[in-house]
């Protein structure tokens, strides 16, 4: 059993209807996209709730062909030609010291040109949940062509709306995420560039108090406000006397609005900027003790350490600020982001690759500093290119990095450091070198092992003092390096159709029950640049090698990576513009306009009447399985929802002459505008082609007139093999329940809804028919908890063969899986999730069934 542990969240609740009752079962699944994460997989163990037990063996017809499993671990790394050593003793049984992950995994997003697209991070918000991401900072929040907060009425009144910013804002909540607001730039309503000082100091205070107190109305109180974003450069044209009494006034504001607010500055590019400003700010707290400062914030990009957080607490003591804690809004390696694929954030060995960043965040946990906010989460400089060398964790196409496995791995620790002796080259500076930590409740181990060198280690680990001596343990190890763990890997001048991608998430390399013992003592080779974990715990398994699996991908058949090819009924080329018919096949799920290059998609050809049939047409290239479909709309701020047809219908074909009915739509989400992807069932089926017709259309520009077009800005088919597996029918089709539960629009993973569960015990199930006997398949999903307290259950039985099943403890969405195989005359199975703890919702979303490749 997996026992993730992580602090407790609040959250949003949406709207959803209640379920107590069985629903009936019907097939045509809907699709919501994986972003998995490689957990651990729990043995094979009885299931308690049977929902087929009485069932008669049938052997039932089969189902068109599943998506084949992915392949568990990936290329084996190749050796270096030379390998360094290192050891590690360790005692589990010492005391310890308190470990606060929350100290670490906070990220600091980049005010990138896709931010403006009110869709793109908040796509992103459960990957960014899923790595342990507790606190993301959000720059830019009045800048009028982000989020339109500030606007000045027809009789000179300002006038508020954050609607804008409560559609970024609040999904970040609703995964778990805390925001912290940096109060920047300046409104054009209040000064002639975002950069000056307001005409008058009180329409800045006012604004600074309206935001506040609308999060504080909403249930949002004691966020973290931080005043500007690096004065120190062309961000700020006042002086540093400018800054301080702004800064003054904007605590003043935070606080007056929300009391349990916290708030700081002065958000330095860095502590020895020209110009003195850190100092000068920290003289200018000292010498006004009234000026409240929860934290002194600055920067720290370009050195392998954070020797400037103990520099900067001994001016803090100078000034008789000393308790002041002091908060690190953006930390990485270097600072630039357009060096090319291969640099930034890119690779495991990048200059601010995976080995650097778990090194780095290690030296954190002993240098003083209170909080540390990686920049970024999600990355977007070059948004047209799937690798240019940037920052971020996950790449703006929405695949996470090899840097993104090593924060999981940090979000994985126990609550116990345990001190360890560590010895060998590159031991002094670091480089190589480890941690481990524990949960003696729960008689848990973790442990990380790094090496940011471009030699191979050969790890002696030897941990003593483990509470196993009177039963069976298991070890599973994880690795990141060049070949695993690393979406790079998989293509950098292409976008991958698989979410995952065969090696974006840090794979099980080994799986093993170990007869009890209190101490455990291996050799792990440290791949170069590489990262490795290793988790323990008590099992009850038999001793030996456990099978590994790989957790089901989604794979988009209608992508050109896939071999697939569009061509419609008319299409606007414009290159200049990115209007083409290739664009909805290229794997860019969102648009972003007006800004150049611009990112649109397909557009048919523009008419002054909304009647008239367009259609566009995707060439598999290969008659291929498919029981869903998504569409991707034009979803940038102008154009939101832009183009989306209001009558379409679907047709699959083989051949391209005969077409079969799959799908028909009248008035489409009642003629409203359609906000983020559409999910279509599809009966399962086969098909070379796929075709979507509208004969409806929607506005698609205002100006100079109004016209009207069919415009997406992608299109994918995918064969989910559950129906309605992402939960995206409200009413929660082809699921049978026990128990209370809902479809919940607010705690969602992707799409539009996901299922919540309420009480111990609540379960949905699904009975699948038209399985293959003797035949290998992995079922799996994303599950999440309010409380850590009970599982999620993700279960397979009446398979002819043994149950299997997977517990998940996380407050953050995790991927559950289990693997079974059918019996020699089994055909069918009962999938399904359950909630085992009684204390606050569980949520699932995104199932796939996949079965191995042949």
């Amino acid at each position: 059993m997996l026992l993730v542990k992580k602090p407790s969240t609040s959250r949003r609740l949406g709207k959803a209807s209640q379920f107590s009752t069985t629903s009936r079962l019907a097939f045509g699944p809907a699709m919501a996209l994986l972003l998995a994460t490689a957990v651990l997989m729990t043995g094979c163990t009885p299931t308690p709730e049977r929902a087929d037990a009485d069932r008669p063996a049938t052997v039932y017809p089969p189902q068109p062909a599943f998506a084949p499993s992915p392949i568990p671990s990936g290329a084996d790394d190749v050796p270096t030609a030379e390998a360094t050593t290192m050891t590690m003793l360790a005692d589990y049984s010492s005391k310890g010291t308190p470990l606060d992950t929350g100290v670490l995994l906070n990220g600091s997003q980049g005010a990138y040109p896709p931010t403006r697209n009110l869709h793109w991070l908040t796509s992103q918000a459960a990957q960014i949940s899923a790595m342990g991401i507790n606190e993301i900072r959000i720059d830019d929040v009045f800048n009028d062509a982000s989020y339109d907060v500030i606007n000045v009425g027809g009789n000179g009144e300002i006038q508020y709306d954050f609607s804008k910013l409560d559609s970024v804002l609040l999904p970040l909540i609703d995964n778990g995420i805390t925001p912290f607001i940096v109060l920047s730039y300046m409104p054009l309503a209040f000064a002639p560039s975002h950069h000056e000082l307001p005409s008058t100091t009180i329409l800045w205070t006012d604004a600074v108090s309206e935001l506040v107190s609308h999060y504080v109305l909403l249930g949002h109180a004691g966020w973290s406000y931080e005043v500007w974003n690096e004065p120190d450069t062309e961000k700020w044209s006042g002086s540093i006397a400018d800054y301080n009494e702004f800064y003054a006034a904007s605590a003043d504001a935070v606080n007056t609005a929300d009391p349990k607010a916290k708030v700081g500055g002065s958000a330095t590019s860095g502590i020895h900027s020209a110009g003195n400003w850190s100092g000068s700010f920290i003289d200018y707290l000292g010498a006004n003790p009234e000026v409240p400062a929860d934290f002194f914030s600055f920067h720290n990009y370009r050195v392998p350490n954070w020797d400037d957080v103990s520099e900067v607490q001994g001016w803090l003591d100078q000034a008789g600020r000393g308790s002041v804690p002091i908060y690190v809004t953006e930390w990485n390696n270097i600072s630039f982001m357009d060096h090319g694929p291969g640099q930034g954030s890119d690779t495991n060995s990048s200059v601010d690759g995976s080995s650097f960043i778990a090194a780095q965040m290690y030296r954190a946990l002993g240098s003083g500093v209170a909080k540390v906010f990686y920049f970024s989460p999600v990355e977007g400089l070059n948004y047209r290119s799937p690798y240019n060398g940037d920052l971020g964790l996950i790449t703006v196409d929405g695949h996470r990095k090899s840097a993104g496995n090593v924060f999981e791995m940090y979000s994985r620790l126990d609550s116990v450091l345990i001190d360890s002796d560590i010895s060998g080259e590159g031991s002094a500076t670091q480089d190589v070198y480890g941690l481990l930590t524990k949960n003696a409740k729960e008689a848990t181990a973790e442990a990380i092992l790094w090496n940011n060198t471009a030699s191979d280690v050969v790890s002696s680990v030897s941990l003593q003092g483990l509470p196993y001596a009177d039963s069976k343990f298991r070890v599973t190890e994880k690795v990141v390096s060049a070949a695993k763990g690393n979406a790079f890997s998989d293509g950098y001048n292409f976008i991958s159709p698989a979410y995952p991608s065969a090696n974006e998430n840090a794979p099980v390399v080994s799986d093993e029950i170990i007869a009890g013992a209190a101490t455990f003592e291996r050799q792990i080779r440290v791949p170069a640049n590489g990262v490795v974990s290793l988790s323990l715990s008590a099992s009850d398994e038999a001793v030996g090698q456990l099978v590994i699996s790989a957790p089901p991908a989604a794979i988009n058949l209608a992508s050109t990576q896939s071999g697939a090819v569009a061509t419609a009924s008319s299409s606007i080329e414009a290159v200049n513009e990115d209007w083409g018919v290739a664009g909805v096949t290229d794997g860019r799920r969102h648009a972003f306009e007006p800004r150049q290059p611009a990112v649109r998609g397909w557009s048919s050809e523009l008419r002054s009447e909304p009647i008239g049939a367009e259609s566009i047409t995707i060439d598999l290239g290969a008659t291929k399985p498919v029981d869903s479909m998504v569409l991707w709309p034009r979803d940038s701020q102008a154009y939101n929802g832009a183009g989306f047809p209001i009558d379409f219908t679907v047709r699959g074909s083989q051949d391209n002459i005969t077409w079969e009915p799959l799908y028909s739509a009248t008035n489409y989400n009642d003629g409203k505008v359609v906000e983020g992807p559409q999910t279509i069932s599809l009966p399962p089926g086969e098909f070379r082609y796929l075709k979507v017709e509208a004969t409806a259309l929607a506005v698609a520009e205002t100006t100079p007139q109004t016209q009207y077009a069919f415009q997406l800005t992608e299109l994918e088919a995918y064969r989910t093999g559950v129906s309605n597996g992402g939960f995206e029918s409200s009413a929660l089709d082809g699921w049978t329940f026990k128990g209370v539960a809902s479809a919940e629009s607010s705690t969602v993973r992707s799409g539009k809804y996901s299922l919540a569960l309420s009480g111990k015990g609540a379960a949905a199930s699904m009975f699948v028919k038209g399985l293959l006997p003797d035949t290998t398949y992995t079922f799996g999903g994303h599950v999440r908890s309010e409380s850590k307290v009970g599982a999620v259950t993700v279960a397979v039985s009446g398979t002819g063969t043994d149950d299997v099943s997977q517990d998940v403890r996380s407050t953050n969405w995790r991927p559950a899986w289990v693997t079974f195989t059918t019996g020699h005359d089994a055909t069918s199975a009962t999938i399904s999730v359950t909630k085992r703890g009684a204390q606050g919702l569980a949520w699932a979303d995104d199932f796939l069934l996949t079965q191995k490749a042949e």
